[in-house]
């Protein structure tokens, strides 16, 4: 089961591939790593260290983005490296939004 906060009102998740992909039938959620901090009860709360954060807000159209990407490696090695960026840390996700919008341009110009 997914752990699950609220933040001004958003669903508050782990960044993972399946709650990435949850975000087509829930809508725009907010995502959270492991290193950042914990759930208790109904909110996340962050450590010392990630006091000054918030949650990352995922909209739909990043999320489609990133689950194209995915869908688009044809390695099983590619999509397991990709599922693990996801989850690593906020600056690897942020990373890997950076490729997407680039590679996205890139084809549209």
């Amino acid at each position: 089961m997914t752990q699950e906060a609220k933040f001004k009102g958003f669903r508050v998740v782990h960044a993972n591939l399946n709650n990435l992909k949850s975000i087509r039938t829930r809508g725009y959620s907010s995502f959270v790593w492991p290193d950042e901090g914990e759930f208790k009860g109904d909110t996340f709360v962050f450590n010392e260290v990630h006091k000054e954060f918030e949650p990352l807000g995922i909209d739909l159209v990043s999320a489609n983005m990133l689950l194209t990407v995915y869908g688009a490696l044809q390695r099983d090695k590619s999509k397991n490296k990709y599922k693990r960026m996801i989850s690593k840390n906020r600056a690897t996700f942020v990373q890997l939004i950076q490729f997407g919008w680039d590679k996205t341009k890139r084809k549209l110009s």
